[in-house]
């Protein structure tokens, strides 16, 4: 019985500590002494104030009547760990069983939940800036609207309708950004809309024209003559992952031109899986390479990141 309460206090994912009705630990388990950065020993038979300081340790004692009382007592407090980290953890106290000859005494078992809150701060941030960049943007969509009503040139028309369409894109990628928390969590949803292949197709690349024409660059997408126009699927998530793309492409191209080519892969109804390839004349990679092309924040060459930003 003595080993199966030692391994289930091994395994309990958090810190564990009894203290008598004096304030003095009896027993902390080695996840406490780790978090504290001192030997278990080093904290037997000490006080509490002596451990976490006199403002917890009058914090702790002062609740002793409300747990003798039989209520349990859950709170968080910050520790600072023996690497002077600060970590925030989720306390539960309690009484010890029943009244004891040689006094009561109480558990008090902690969890660290400072990563939870770090994450619940970063989703907190993520909502205030979309809001703020909202603002503008809309402001910045609105007046592109406005300007389009008036008298423009064909050119002009032309200009301030990629102006807006980038403005709509840009709104979408906010709640890209929001929809962190659900990649993590892996419940992102992929939506199933009618759409025009060649209408996505065609604003995703009208939107990169600007660059292209700076770069006097070529940009140019075609479909197999199989791939049906009409189709069923997410042209958001599409547009996202092509924009990275053909962004890239732009980045590493001085010279020549890039190409989008669609290809029915397999199906010719549902489902329907399409190739897309998008070719560059720029730098291209080795077999070595793109090996490691899908491994987050991994540069090809770290030498060529000084030219082309990463």
């Amino acid at each position: 019985r003595r080993t199966d309460y030692e391994a289930l206090l091994a395994s309990f994912p958090g810190t564990i500590a009894v203290v008598d009705q004096s304030g003095h630990y009896l027993f902390v388990n080695q996840e406490l002494a780790d978090l504290l950065g001192r030997p278990a020993t080093d904290i037997l038979g000490r006080h509490v104030s002596e451990i976490l300081g006199p403002e917890q340790a009058t914090r702790m004692i002062s609740e002793f009547p409300r747990l003798n009382a039989g209520e349990v007592i859950t709170d968080t407090v910050e520790v600072l760990s023996g690497d002077s980290k600060a970590v925030i953890s989720l306390r539960l106290n309690r009484l010890a069983g029943p009244p004891r000859s040689d006094g009561q005494r109480y558990y008090s078992f902690g969890v660290d939940i400072s990563d939870i809150l770090k994450g619940q701060a970063r989703s907190h941030f993520l909502n205030q800036m979309s809001h703020e960049i909202r603002t503008p943007m809309n402001a910045i969509i609105g007046l592109t609207q406005a300007a389009l009503d008036t008298e423009l040139t064909a050119q002009q028309q032309d200009y301030l309708g990629k102006v807006k369409f980038a403005g709509h894109a840009l709104m979408e990628l906010l709640d890209d950004v929001l929809d962190l928390g659900k990649i993590e969590a892996g419940k992102l949803e992929i939506e199933t809309v009618p759409f025009y292949l060649h209408d996505t197709l065609d604003s995703t690349t009208g939107m990169l024209a600007g660059l292209t024409q700076k770069k006097r660059l070529s940009l140019q997408w075609s479909c197999a003559p199989e791939v049906p126009r009409q189709m069923l699927g997410d042209p958001k998530r599409l547009r996202q992952v092509l924009i990275n793309l053909l962004s890239n492409a732009l980045k590493f191209t001085d010279t020549g031109g890039i190409e989008v080519k669609v290809t029915l892969r397999s199906g010719s109804t549902d489902p329907l899986w399409l190739h897309f390839a998008v070719h560059d004349t720029g730098l291209g990679m080795t077999e070595t390479q793109l090996a490691e092309v899908f491994k987050p924040f991994v540069q090809a060459d770290a030498s060529i990141s000084r030219r082309f930003g990463g």
